[in-house]
């Protein structure tokens, strides 16, 4: 049975509210969110993350939880500027939007979370570095190995094939003898 009571918006259960996104930590709001009495009868007992769930009257599911305060730990409050960029504006990443497999992240400028890239610059390309070694050192071992197979092929195609045993009978056979 929920523990929500007098609610006068959309009820949802079994809501998880403690995880990390963009780079912010998110908790469970305190006006429209209650545990039940009873969660560990609809949970396994090894299921220590599932006892965080709460039930939530609210529009939708994004008003149940809170956004507390950011995952990079800092001196300041959460409103200043953090230490990674001074007085610089903090730009947060998606995953979809971090640095891919032919790109380095530039550590001086950004901090890696889960699923986000904090960054100091409003510049995707400052955050991320193309990785111009690696893709020359690809690119000039493609080309010699396309060297190397055009090199064997014209190798093998430029032989002389030696006559055949069948080819030397043949001719044997064609010599007249005349009696001296």
């Amino acid at each position: 049975m929920s523990c929500l009571q007098n609610c006068n918006k959309k009820e949802h259960y079994f809501v998880y509210c403690n995880y990390d996104y963009n780079g912010y930590t998110y908790t469970p709001r305190t006006d429209n969110t209650c545990q039940r009495d009873n969660i560990e009868s609809y949970f396994p007992e090894n299921c220590d993350i599932c006892k965080e769930v709460v039930d939530c009257c609210a529009d939708d599911r994004t008003g149940c939880c809170q956004r507390s305060n950011t995952a990079l730990p800092t001196t300041y409050p959460t409103s200043q500027p953090t230490t990674l960029c001074g007085n610089e504006p903090v730009h947060y990443l998606q995953e979809s939007e971090m640095c891919n497999f032919l790109e380095t992240r530039n550590k001086d400028i950004t901090k890696l979370f889960d699923n986000s890239m904090m960054c100091c610059s409003s510049k995707r390309i400052d955050c991320c570095h193309i990785k111009t070694t690696e893709i020359w050192i690809g690119f000039a071992s493609f080309i010699t190995f396309v060297l190397f197979v055009v090199y064997i092929h014209l190798r093998q195609s430029s032989r002389v094939e030696p006559e055949s045993e069948y080819q030397t009978t043949k001719k044997e056979r064609n010599i007249k003898i005349l009696p001296v």
